[in-house]
C-alpha cells in the first residue's frame, strides 16, 4: 500500500498491512474520508449486544475487548483488540444487530467508517469486502475452538450489573456499582480514589435498607479509571457458598430493589 496514509495516525496490523493493500490511490483516500475520530473512557461502552449495526472501527490508540454482558451469566470475553485493529465488521456485513459488547480498556481512541457509505465502497471494491468476509470467518473460527477447548477458568464471572452498598468498618457506607461477581473476587464501578492496587479491602456487601449478604476481606488487584478489580482472600474455598447465595439474591430480587 502507498505511504499516502501515513499521514494518519500509526495505525498498523490488518488496516494498513491487509485491509487496503494493493488498492488505488484514490480509492485508499476516498475510505480515509469516511472517517471519523471517536474517544473513549475507561471501560465505556461502544457499542452494546442488540444495538444496530452503525459501522466499521479501527483501534487507533489504547484498546477495546469485545464481550458477551448477560446479567446473571458469565462473562465471556470474545477478542482484545489492539491498534489497528478492526471490529465491527461482521455485523456490518450481514446487517444484524450488534452480537456483543465492545468496550473501551483504558483511554481509548478509535475511527468509525460510518455504514452507508462504507458498504457503497465495498460494492465499489469488491476485494476490501472479500478482505472482510475472510476476516469475519477467521475469528468465528477462532472463537469455536476456544468455546469447545476445555475451560481454565474455574471460576466464571458472574455479570450483576447493579447498585450496592458497601459497609466499611469505620461505619461509613459506600454506594457502588456491581459489575461482576464470582466465588474469588468481584469487579466495582465508582468506586473512590483510594482504591489502589495492593490496597486492602475489607466490607460487607449489601443492598438498600440495609440487607447485608457477603462479608469480605480482599486486596484491589487493578485499577482502570473507575473500575476496579478485588480478589477476596481465601478464594473460592472461603467464601464460594456466600458468594452463591448473594448472587441469587442480587440476580432474583425485583430491579425496584437496586439502589
Amino acid at each position: 500500500m502507498r505511504n499516502g496514509v501515513s499521514g494518519e495516525p500509526s495505525v498498523s496490523s490488518y488496516f494498513k498491512e491487509v485491509l487496503l493493500e494493493g488498492l488505488p490511490a484514490a480509492a485508499v483516500d476516498r475510505f480515509l474520508a469516511g472517517k471519523s475520530e471517536r474517544r473513549y473512557r475507561p471501560n465505556e461502552v461502544i457499542f452494546a449486544a442488540g444495538d444496530p449495526s452503525d459501522g466499521l472501527f479501527v483501534v487507533v490508540e489504547g484498546a477495546v475487548v469485545i464481550r458477551s454482558e448477560t446479567v446473571g451469566k458469565p462473562i465471556e470475553r470474545v477478542r482484545d483488540l489492539a491498534p489497528g485493529d478492526i471490529f465491527g465488521e461482521i455485523e456490518v456485513l450481514s446487517g444484524v444487530p450488534r452480537l456483543f459488547f465492545a468496550r473501551a480498556l483504558g483511554p481509548t481512541v478509535l475511527h468509525h467508517f460510518a455504514q452507508v457509505p462504507l458498504l457503497r465502497f465495498l460494492k465499489d471494491f469488491a476485494l476490501v469486502e472479500t478482505r472482510l468476509r475472510t476476516l469475519g470467518i477467521q475469528r468465528r473460527a477462532s472463537r469455536l475452538q476456544m468455546l469447545i477447548a476445555p475451560s481454565t477458568r474455574r471460576d466464571p464471572r458472574i455479570r450483576v450489573d447493579r447498585r450496592v452498598r458497601l459497609a466499611l468498618p469505620d461505619g461509613s457506607r459506600l454506594d457502588v456499582r456491581l459489575e461482576d461477581l464470582s466465588h474469588g473476587g468481584a469487579c466495582f464501578s465508582q468506586v473512590p480514589r483510594v482504591w489502589q492496587p495492593e490496597t486492602s479491602v475489607d466490607f460487607v456487601l449489601g443492598m438498600e435498607g440495609g440487607r447485608e449478604l457477603l462479608a469480605v476481606a480482599g486486596v484491589v488487584r487493578w485499577r482502570r479509571g473507575e473500575l476496579a478489580g478485588v480478589a477476596f482472600e481465601g478464594g473460592a474455598a472461603r467464601h464460594g457458598r456466600d458468594v452463591t447465595r448473594a448472587l441469587h439474591v442480587l440476580l432474583t430480587e425485583s430491579a425496584g430493589a437496586a439502589l
